[in-house]
C-alpha cells in the first residue's frame, strides 16, 4: 500500500491542487508561496509551510484543507 507523504515538494503538491504538474503550474504554486498565499489557511490549521534555502516543503494537511476536505 503506498503511503503519502506528510511533506510535499511543490511539483507533487501542485499535482494534488490541480491533478498535473507542469511546470506552469509549479511555478503558479511557486509563486503564490512566495507571496504568501497560503499563509491565513496554514495559521488557522496550525500548519506551516517549510523553506529550505530556495525549496518549499508544504505539509499534506493545509493540502487537504486548501481543498476543503477537512
Amino acid at each position: 500500500m503506498y503511503a503519502k507523504p506528510t511533506l510535499l515538494s511543490v511539483s507533487e503538491a501542485a499535482r494534488e491542487l490541480w491533478g498535473e504538474n507542469t511546470p506552469s503550474d509549479c511555478n503558479r504554486l511557486r509563486r503564490m508561496l512566495h507571496r504568501g498565499a497560503f499563509d491565513d489557511i496554514a495559521q488557522r490549521t496550525n500548519l506551516a509551510v517549510v523553506k529550505d534555502g530556495n525549496r518549499f516543503q508544504i505539509p499534506f494537511a493545509l493540502i487537504k484543507a486548501i481543498r476543503g476536505e477537512q
